[in-house]
């Protein structure tokens, strides 16, 4: 688990004791992780995907998103209501930025 924590980031070595989320999502099954993912994600584009992960990074401030992605504040909440439109989950309201976080994580 914690090795596998390590895919995707430029660290060379995680500590069991520090890992929280990865616990949960190292534990899924395959079968459960892709049905998460059609339910939350799937329907979303790459570049909806790094959106998101960027607002997430951001601590979902519209205001740092916007400046770090070079868009207007009006243009990124218009791609936020996009992204809302098609997964179902508001990315603005915390139980369905929760379900977008996970489902993220979970594609890692």
């Amino acid at each position: 688990t914690a090795l596998n924590s390590l895919s995707g980031t430029q660290l060379h070595f995680a500590v069991f004791d520090n890992l929280t989320l990865e616990l949960i999502l190292s534990s899924m099954t395959a079968e459960n992780r892709n049905a998460y993912l059609k339910k939350t994600i799937e329907a979303l584009s790459a570049s909806e995907l790094e959106l998101i992960s960027c607002y997430f990074e951001n601590d979902m401030s519209l205001l740092q998103t916007a400046e770090q992605l070079f868009l207007h504040k009006n243009t990124l909440q218009y791609k936020l209501n996009h992204i809302f439109k098609k997964s179902g989950l508001n990315p603005r309201a915390f139980r369905d930025a929760v379900m977008l976080y996970l489902g993220l994580n979970l594609a890692k």
